[in-house]
């Protein structure tokens, strides 16, 4: 099979779009069957091609860019295809912006790191609620709803209040609305933490001291 990925390589670049499609189709299923060694000497012509798809014309070549993304990084190391995707995160072109955050959430789910690595990835998030394009903004709320379950649904909602009350209007304002909504949810989150615990340590030491104001 490993013999079959530089012949593949060349229609991931090809203009005709269901070329492309169907050699990132292929890819898919190649890169989880190869030895890791062999995808390694691949990967710098393999990933420069895969970006250049992450900004195609086409959803469904986007969208398989995207599966072929997730799949590497179940063969190489994950913590390397995140800085790859966060500087993707920062392509001129939108579309590529706006799959890498779908690549970036794809990814965690994968190997179930929304906890360990949402940190890492947060502020390059919160950084695209102000895109200048509307599907990137909307990509970059969708990755807060999959960092954050409980509160993402909130602000997904907010953010769809705001539009069809204020419409136009309601974008200028957006991106700093949600990250002050965030941090605000941040803040109560750490000082409810804290006051759990200061009430476990009071009751471990004999008495329940009381709730600070």
């Amino acid at each position: 099979m490993a013999t079959l990925i530089p012949h593949v390589l060349p229609c991931l670049r090809d203009h005709n779009s269901k070329i492309a499609l169907s050699a990132l189709e292929i890819l898919e299923l190649l890169v989880t069957r190869v030895a890791e060694t062999t995808l390694r000497s691949y990967f710098k012509l393999l990933w420069v091609s895969i970006v250049e798809r992450l900004g195609d014309n086409k959803l469904p070549v986007r969208e398989k860019a995207v599966d072929v993304v997730v799949e590497i990084s179940v063969v190489l190391d994950i913590p390397m295809i995140l800085e790859k995707l966060k500087v993707c995160m920062q392509h001129k072109n939108w579309r590529t912006r706006e799959q890498s955050l779908h690549a970036v959430w794809r990814c965690l789910e994968r190997h179930n790191l929304f906890k360990e690595k949402k940190d890492v990835l947060l502020d390059d998030v919160l950084k695209l609620l102000e895109d200048s394009s509307k599907d990137v903004r909307d990509a970059a709320v969708t990755a807060l709803e999959n960092f954050y379950t409980d509160i993402g649904p909130s602000l997904l909602m907010l953010a769809n209040t705001l539009r069809d009350d204020f419409n136009g209007h309601a974008e200028y304002c957006l991106g700093n609305l949600l990250k002050a909504t965030y941090v605000t949810i941040q803040v109560i989150s750490t000082a409810a933490d804290t006051t759990v615990r200061s009430m476990i340590e009071s009751t471990n030491s004999g008495y329940v001291r009381v709730i600070p104001k």
